[in-house]
């Protein structure tokens, strides 16, 4: 919209008479009037009241454009097309919507890596085959009696609960971790590719620095009528921009009324509407300073006024920046913002200027992104204007916001409003891979020593019996111990 298009966090707006509120997802009631952005997917099953376009590749994969006639039903996570933001009645409550469910069933997805899944086909195909082994050695050796004593022991003391049980509870214990932090892991993959990452680099808007943006010379409001303050009230109420954000909550407090207009939000442009002969457009000022976040309300081609925004870095971030150099990783930012503001920032939280990046445009980020020495890259954005960068990245984390439509391409999403969870994601997935190390390591050595023993028929089944469940209490024991520690 004004530059980078950027957008709230996991929230819907509605509304409640002449009045508009924001609440979470999860507060949806049935027969709700909700605000669908442009570019935004519908949280629940709606009834269109217009005739709408929509994309349903988030549900079921398919790019083609659909399109909704007034009464129609438009499923719970399609993307509004066009032809600019509606106004829609909630059909079903959240909680009964399909994409809770989906939400739900993604985080439920967790399987082992392939190399994980080969490696338990193989270890049954070994214990089958020394069973046999064993049986057909001790069988024509000393008889049917012994050949059955070594058969069973060999299958009781095999433990492949380093593997079964061991493994996937670290991995669940890591994403409790992670969740306690904000993070939520997509991709089950992710934690096992973090140990190859050098190089993190960072989107400005909404990463380093807050999404939310704070409208800094109030004392413009009192020189504008009250007519266009409404419809300035009105046209930001259907973005979720971090500038339309900040405008509309600062004028939410004056009961402005809602005027009905059909706003168009262009990406990098802003938000274009007419009223009663007139047209607005709500952008960048065009000979702002290069250092400076205006925002522009023009009419008819004339500025009516200008507002100044402010940006607050993340919570924690330099700290954060710290940790990764003492890491050993190579820190970028890579951003579509104006060259002083993304220098001024990175010199302020320690990131040296040969690795800052400004004034890029999405494929611009994606090739900075591919020609990264040894590719082993993390990106960290929060926008429509990252999603080349993510696809191009060797791991990559989302903001988690209104545009549910991108979290599907990214390995992890993050809801928290300071960037603490970055160095909390690298011990985790450290400690994972210790444990896992350890917890293969134990699985051989015990399995080894075991099977060879009763391959020897020095021990029988009443042994194995006791010594299997031991080793599963001891291998479990461990492998909570050791990711606790994080916790």
């Amino acid at each position: 919209m004004y530059g980078e298009p950027e957008a709230s966090v996991f929230n819907i707006r509605k509304r409640e008479g002449e009045a508009i509120v924001e609440i979470p997802f999860e507060e949806i009631q049935q027969g709700d009037r909700l605000l669908i952005p442009l570019g935004s997917i519908f949280p629940v099953a709606c009834i269109a009241e217009q005739s709408v376009e929509i994309d349903l590749s988030w549900i079921n994969g398919e790019s083609t454009p659909v399109l909704k006639f007034v009464g129609e039903l438009i499923p719970s996570g399609a993307t509004l097309l066009g032809p600019h933001a509606v106004e829609v009645i909630a059909d079903v409550e959240y909680h009964g919507a399909e994409l809770a469910e989906l939400l739900t069933q993604a985080q439920q997805k967790e399987m082992l890596p392939l190399l994980w899944q080969n490696f338990a086909k193989y270890y049954v195909i070994g214990v089958l085959s020394f069973v046999t082994i064993g049986f057909a050695f001790w069988f024509w050796k000393a008889g049917l009696h012994q050949a059955i004593s070594v058969a069973v022991s060999i299958a009781v003391v095999t433990c492949p609960c380093s593997l079964g049980l061991a493994i996937p509870l670290a991995r669940t214990l890591a994403y409790r971790i992670l969740m306690f932090e904000g993070v939520l892991i997509q991709r089950s993959h992710t934690l096992d590719d973090m140990q190859k990452v050098q190089h993190v680099a960072f989107d400005k808007t909404g990463t380093l620095t807050m999404s939310d943006l704070h409208w800094r010379n109030l004392e413009v409001i009192k020189t504008i009528d009250r007519t266009s303050l409404s419809l300035l009230f009105s046209a930001t109420s259907l973005s979720y921009h971090p500038a339309s954000k900040a405008i509309f909550e600062a004028l939410r407090p004056l009961g402005l009324d809602l005027k009905n207009i059909a706003v168009q939000e262009k990406i990098g442009e802003g938000l274009f509407f007419a009223y009663q002969g007139d047209n607005y457009k709500i952008g960048r000022g065009v000979n702002q300073a290069k250092n400076q976040y205006t925002v522009v309300v023009y009419k008819n081609d004339g500025e009516l006024m200008t507002i100044y925004l402010d940006e607050v870095l993340q919570e924690d971030i330099i700290e954060v920046i710290a940790y990764l150099y003492q890491k050993q990783k190579q820190v970028y930012v890579i951003s579509g913002d104006a060259k002083d503001r993304v220098q001024a920032l990175a010199k302020n939280i320690g990131i040296t200027s040969e690795n800052v990046f400004a004034d890029k445009r999405p494929k611009e980020k994606a090739a900075i992104i591919e020609q990264m020495p040894s590719g082993q890259t993390l990106y960290i954005g929060d926008g429509l204007n990252d999603q080349l960068a993510i696809q191009g990245a060797f791991v990559s984390a989302l903001s988690l916001n209104n545009q549910l439509q991108f979290v599907q391409r990214a390995n992890m999403y993050f809801l928290s409003q300071s960037m603490r969870w970055l160095p909390k994601l690298i011990e985790v997935a450290g400690s994972l891979q210790k444990t896992i190390t350890f917890n293969l390591i134990f699985l051989f050595v015990y399995n080894a020593s075991t099977v060879s023993l009763a391959m020897l028929g020095k021990i029988n089944p009443l042994f194995c019996a006791l010594i299997m469940p031991l080793s599963s209490i001891f291998v479990i024991g461990v492998t909570v111990k050791k990711m606790q520690k994080l916790m």
